[in-house]
């Protein structure tokens, strides 16, 4: 069963409070990487917004799985891809694959509906975030913090 909008936001306060009690988030952290920076309700109403069902999703640079986490709640099929396996732990539930983004097989990219991805390149990310456009397949999503395309 899909969860409402009412839902989605109260399993996101849930997380949130889980995260910051087990240390996963941390602040002070994430100038090394991203992946202590939670997710925002904002990006969870655009993936409950734009949800058919069968829809896949694949995070790039998936942290701790905060997006694939909420994503499976929704109902999407998810993928992980993450560079830090500090995280392994707690991702195994889901579908992840331990890779350098840079090193990815972007072909993949043209398998799912929803690409998103928390600026894991810094520096690199305009440039990543081109390739990443080049092999999606046509009308898929792409969702960042600062940029949106279909």
């Amino acid at each position: 069963m899909r969860l409402s909008r009412e839902e989605n936001r109260e399993n996101y306060n849930y997380f949130l409070r889980q995260l910051t009690a087990k240390g996963l988030i941390d602040r002070d952290r994430s100038k090394e990487h991203w992946g202590n920076i939670p997710i925002h309700v904002m990006e969870i109403e655009c993936l409950y917004d734009i949800y058919e069902e069968g829809m896949r999703l694949i995070d790039l640079g998936c942290g701790a799985g905060n997006i694939i986490r909420y994503a499976s709640f929704i109902g999407y099929e998810v993928k992980g891809v993450e560079f830090d396996t500090r995280f392994e732990e707690h991702l195994l539930r889901y579908d992840v694959e331990f890779v350098d983004i840079r090193k990815l097989d972007l072909n993949i990219l043209s398998e799912y509906d929803v690409v998103y991805s928390y600026k894991p390149l810094k520096e690199e990310f305009p440039k990543f975030i081109e390739g990443i456009k080049k092999h999606m397949k046509e009308g898929s999503h792409l969702i960042t913090p600062e940029y949106s395309h279909k």
